[in-house]
């Protein structure tokens, strides 16, 4: 009985050692994968810009001043009548089929409820009326400009084959309970590289919104996404 006791602890003590270890192999095995979903996405911008004279997909969340909605894959119900439930932003390079699955738009990592299981069936929508709208878990920067105060500029467009590393996407900034990683975010660049981007003191998830239960908000409710996305060069001239 003292032996068994005596192994017990020693595997208890060894667990103990081990399992930060492991945790931080886990998370690294995340951040490569999504990564790897971004440079999949990098793929499907460059393709859209050579078939569109380097422009990106447009983005109706961009348009109407809700980039804390631009991880959006579609536009869900709008206030314009007018407009029916369409594909918006990234949602554009799936129904263009520019990417082979939409599975590439969710991170591993995304402990939320925003993930492809979830959503896998709205995507056999081929004119993406959806009953709702769906979010990726990757933020969109847009086709559009943006000024030092984080107004979009109507005649600025960003051209994926512009001059410059423009950043295209980002880990979803939409909300603390959304963030996918604990330490950072990947960056995505026109050239279809990523960057490890680590939140020092937790700088960029404290300025989040803590739920995204975020209603009708207005683009200055949302200027933490443009905020953050200017501290990482979003619009180098």
């Amino acid at each position: 009985m003292i032996e068994l006791l005596v192994v017990l602890s020693i595997v208890m003590v060894l667990t103990g050692l081990l399992m930060p270890g492991i945790t931080r192999a886990r998370h690294g095995a995340y951040r490569l994968m999504c990564a790897s979903n971004m440079r999949q996405i990098g793929i499907g911008l460059m393709l859209h810009g050579e078939d569109f004279g380097g422009r990106l997909p447009d983005s109706h969340m961009q348009e109407i001043g809700r980039v804390e909605e631009m991880g959006a894959i579609n536009t869900g119900e709008t206030d314009d009548l007018s407009r029916r439930p369409t594909y918006d932003g990234l949602g554009l390079l799936w129904e263009m089929r520019y990417l082979d699955s939409p599975r590439c738009f969710y991170c591993p990592a995304h402990h939320h409820r925003h993930t492809f299981e979830a959503d896998a069936a709205y995507y056999d929508s081929i004119d993406g009326d959806f009953p709702r709208r769906i979010y990726s878990n990757y933020h969109y920067t847009g086709p559009r400009r943006y000024d030092e105060q984080g107004q979009v500029i109507p005649s600025g467009f960003r051209n994926i084959d512009r001059p410059g590393n423009l950043i295209l996407v980002t880990d979803s900034l939409r909300s603390a309970e959304e963030f996918n990683h604990e330490d950072g975010i990947n960056v995505l660049y026109s050239d279809c590289s990523t960057v490890w981007e680590a939140d020092t003191a937790s700088r960029m998830r404290r300025s989040l919104p803590v739920e995204s239960s975020l209603g009708e908000s207005s683009f200055a409710g949302g200027m933490w996404v443009v905020n953050i996305w200017n501290d990482l060069g979003i619009t180098p001239e």
